[in-house]
Formats: C-alpha cells, structure tokens, sequence
C-alpha cells in the first residue's frame, strides 16, 4: 500500500491476520510423493516424467520451477491434488497454480518452495462439518487441528486464488447469493492486517484516512 496522493512516502507491507508464512518442503521429498502417487508406478497414472517427446495434446507438470513431467489431464491432476491435500495426503503447503486461459493453460504449476504468504479459509463444500467438529471438540488447538484434517480449512495463497478463480465468501449471509462460492472467509477482520485492526470503525472512514 502506498501513500495515496502527493510525493511517496514508503511502501507498507503488512501480513493479514491469520496468514502464515510457508517454510517450504523439499522438492525431492515432493517429488518421491508425486511420482508414487500419480507417476508410473501409480494404478492409473497421470504424469509422464519420460520427456522424449511432447505433443500438441501434453501438458507440462512443473514442480518448483524443474519440469516434472507432463498430463493429458490437468484438470483431473489438478482435482486430486487438491483433495489430498485437503486430507493430508499431500502437505498442507502445496499449492496448485493452473491458469485456464491460453497461454499459461499448458503449464501446471505445484509450488512448495519457502517464504509465500498463505492464508486460511472455509471450504465452502466442507462447511456442513464445521458444527460436527465443534460438537465433538472441547480443545481451541485440537479443534483446528481436526478442521484441517476434515479438509474443512485449507491454505490459499494470491497466485492459486487468482489461476482457480476461486470465489470467496466475506460472510456467512454472503452465501445466500447465488453465486458460484468456493470458500468463505473465516471472519471478515481476518483480509486485515493488525495494523488496520487497530483503527477504530474504519469501514466509517475515508480509505486515505484508514492508509495514514
């Protein structure tokens, strides 16, 4: 954020509450994983690591910036990925950046490299679980621990958020809309730093108030 009008002053950067910044999985540890999971040595496999040739119809794997291999299906790839990591199969840090428009639609990217900035939110399609967990949990740690397990919170960080266009819910009364929702916030405060927790009823001020 930088100063809104006049000579620039600095730049703030300021960490959203709740987010966490990832400490990173090593590549050769996410890669033994991918190519057992999805590789030759899967049932039905959906990464060709052999690169003798690549067709019109292939699409590039890269696995924190090294190509991995390629798919026929990234939608699907993109799909499992996502449901293991919701049931911790695959680390909670992974992220899965596949862009839909041509021409970044031929590479799929899964990214567990250190220092992004990630942030919880509400699985929309999981969300009917949430008062199951808290009925049968006691325990503010536990009762995290066991919504990440159930894939009812996953971490999302801008580059995913931005290739899924995922559509994310500020509130509860947000979801009565017809819209196409795929997450909800946690809670409304929680898109804002501590610094702007801080100012007192700043959705009354002018936004280069709030920014000063």
């Amino acid at each position: 954020v930088e100063t809104p009008e006049g000579q620039q002053c600095g730049l703030i950067l300021v960490l959203a509450m709740f987010a966490q910044v990832g400490m990173g999985i090593p590549t050769s540890r996410i890669k033994s994983a991918l190519v057992a999971a999805f590789g030759p040595e899967s049932f039905d496999p959906l990464i060709n690591t052999e690169l003798k040739e690549i067709s019109k119809n292939d699409f590039l794997v890269i696995l924190n910036g090294t190509i991995l291999g390629t798919t026929s299906d990234p939608q699907q790839l993109e799909t499992d990925l996502i449901r293991m990591r919701r049931s911790q199969d695959m680390p909670c840090e992974m992220r899965v950046v596949w862009y839909r428009r041509p021409p970044m639609s031929r590479f799929l990217y899964i990214n567990t490299d250190g220092s992004t900035a990630l942030r919880p939110v509400f699985v929309y399609e999981k969300l009917h679980l949430v008062p199951q967990i808290i009925a049968r949990t006691n325990a503010l740690p536990s009762f995290w621990k066991k919504l990440m397990a159930a894939g009812c919170v996953e971490l999302i960080d801008c580059e995913e958020q931005e290739s899924r266009e995922l559509l994310i819910a500020v509130t509860a009364s947000d979801l009565k809309k017809n819209k196409p929702w795929t997450h909800l916030e946690i809670d409304p405060t929680t898109i804002l730093g501590l610094m702007a927790q801080l100012i007192p009823f700043s959705h009354m001020n002018q936004s280069p108030r709030n920014m000063y």
